[in-house]
């Protein structure tokens, strides 16, 4: 008796693997890009309360600055006087990380989550393009960032305290999500 494997068999097996490939490779990689959105989001997070807490712990103004770069999304900036030292950064790591950027989603249709009119600007600041950050209190205003495509998160920060909220939405939703 032959132990061996048909070849129709084996045609078989490729087939079936390939269509579980086929069907499981999009929904595969959209759980990617929705990590990868959420660990954007979380850096965002992070770096706002870093500029936050620079400013209130060292009594100097820390800027962190949205100006179209392509070596960078954002800077995060320490102003004392005329010296200005550049704190942390964040880079676009290529792929869909490239697609993260400072741009609205037309047919979005995205609403501000707490004002509840249309976002029109993408970013809309007292001291555009950038939010200042000092000891006592900050620039006012909404930055949204979005992947182009389903998802956004938008900072809403006030300016007489410096405080802070981010929220997320995806397409389809009807409301932002508040995650911070």
């Amino acid at each position: 008796m032959n132990k061996a494997f048909s070849l129709v068999e084996l045609l078989i097996v490729l087939i079936i693997s390939c269509l579980l490939m086929v069907v499981g490779w999009p929904l595969f990689g959209n759980y990617i890009d929705e990590t990868r959105f959420q660990a954007f989001s979380a850096e965002l997070t992070g770096h706002l309360f870093l500029v936050r807490h620079l400013a209130q712990t060292t009594e100097t103004s820390v800027q962190i600055d949205f100006d179209a770069n392509k070596e960078y999304r954002y800077q995060c900036v320490q102003v004392d006087g005329p010296v200005r030292r550049v704190v942390s950064q964040a880079e676009p790591r290529g792929g869909y990380d490239d697609l993260i950027g400072t741009h609205l989603i037309s047919g979005f249709g995205l609403a501000h989550p707490t004002q509840k009119k249309d976002i029109t600007k993408a970013l809309s600041s007292t001291h555009a393009p950038r939010f200042i950050f000092a000891p006592k209190g900050s620039s006012s205003g909404t930055l949204v960032f979005t992947d182009g495509r389903q998802r956004a998160v938008c900072v809403v920060v006030s300016g007489s305290t410096g405080r802070f909220s981010i929220f997320r939405q995806q397409k389809g939703e009807p409301e932002w999500r508040n995650i911070f």
